[in-house]
């Protein structure tokens, strides 16, 4: 859930200083990611600066907690609600001048995920075949765009994906539906090798602490395992500090289950 508190602070804080900018200002790089409810990477996440790009030909500006960027070319700006905000393209573009790699992955998928994505991955595609040879970050952009996916729920889940892409295992498939014999929908899981009846699902706090859905992902694995797949559990610390785990078991149950 979003927290609305925060999203209607982030909105004045925007108000506040494109009313001291010139006309024409447009709102981009992680602030344009914050509104479009992307989650941000551990390392942006805290920061806290507006991001503008100013129109071109505008003089510095310099202002306390506003992050100017001057351009040589207009910018297109979509509308959400009284703001001006670069189209979600733009703002996978602007990422990529401050991070790479997995992170740059991660905010991709953010704005391709499956609940209301901003975007498709033609349109980032799209943008990133239009920009200079020269552009900054343009070779971060082309690195990163063969490996996202759409239809993600979560950071984590992009980054377990990785990690097993990284390891040289198969791809899996993101947030797919299992059916049964009847066709009805039994689960959604997080990552999926169908051929192999292999599931991963990520854990978060919230799995542990809200008892409704813990009994949820229960009821679900209990469900799965019925119809013969193999559940793996993943959590972000896992991830963070001990990744090679998870590619030894996803290894493992590949290698004994096809």
């Amino acid at each position: 859930m979003r927290d609305t508190t925060q999203d209607g602070q982030l909105e004045q804080r925007c108000l506040a200083a494109l009313c001291a900018l010139p006309p024409g200002s447009v709102l981009s790089h992680t602030t344009a990611l914050r509104l479009y409810g992307v989650p941000l990477p551990w390392q942006l996440e805290r920061e806290a600066s507006v991001h503008v790009h100013l129109p071109p030909g505008a003089s510095r500006v310099r202002r306390r907690g506003v992050m100017v960027h001057h351009r040589a070319e207009p910018l297109r700006a979509d509308r959400l609600g009284p703001l001006p905000v670069v189209p979600p393209s733009q703002a996978w573009c602007d990422a990529a001048t401050l991070v790479g790699g997995e992170d740059l992955v991660v905010v991709g998928d953010g704005l391709l995920r499956r609940k209301s994505p901003p975007t498709s991955l033609e349109r980032l595609a799209d943008h990133v075949s239009r920009l200079a040879p020269r552009a900054r970050g343009r070779r971060r952009l082309l690195e990163a765009l063969p490996l996202l996916r759409t239809r993600t729920d979560s950071p984590m889940e992009t980054r377990t994906r990785l990690v097993l892409v990284q390891a040289g295992l198969p791809c899996p498939h993101v947030n797919e539906l299992v059916r049964d014999a009847r066709g009805d929908v039994v689960a959604m899981p997080d990552l999926l090798y169908p051929h192999a009846r292999l599931a991963i699902e990520h854990d978060g706090d919230v799995h542990r602490t809200d008892p409704t859905l813990w009994r949820r992902d229960v009821e679900r694995r209990e469900m799965l395992q019925d119809l013969g797949y193999l559940v793996l559990v993943v959590t972000a610390d896992v991830i963070r500090f001990d990744p090679d785990t998870i590619v030894r078991r996803v290894r493992n149950a590949l290698r004994t289950r096809t």
